[in-house]
């Protein structure tokens, strides 16, 4: 299993707007192979914001990232006028 951490940091007049973009992604509309997503905020440094995706695999990953030009949770936060960073990890044990 591989996760994903798109982040960036969100200016607080955005957040609400951000909250509600995330919301608005249709699930019909991202792959089967996207197990979870989750929007979370940094309790440490509020501004700061993450998409956490967790994917079947990392092939899944790459056939859906090649598939639209703009990968969703980056234009979400776009749509919040903020730059997200992309990092890619793999789970290598779960309870």
């Amino acid at each position: 299993m591989i996760y994903t951490n798109v982040q960036a940091i969100v200016e607080p007049e955005k957040w609400k707007e951000l909250r509600q973009v995330y919301s608005s992604v249709d699930r019909k509309s991202l792959p089967e192979a996207l197990l979870s997503s989750h929007l979370v905020q940094d309790q440490s440094e509020p501004k700061l914001w993450r998409i956490l995706t967790f994917w079947r695999s990392k092939e899944d990953m790459d056939i859906y990232r090649k598939s639209v030009e703009t990968p969703a949770w980056f234009l979400v936060f776009r749509a919040a006028d903020a730059e997200p960073t992309l990092s890619i990890s793999e789970v290598l044990d779960s309870k």
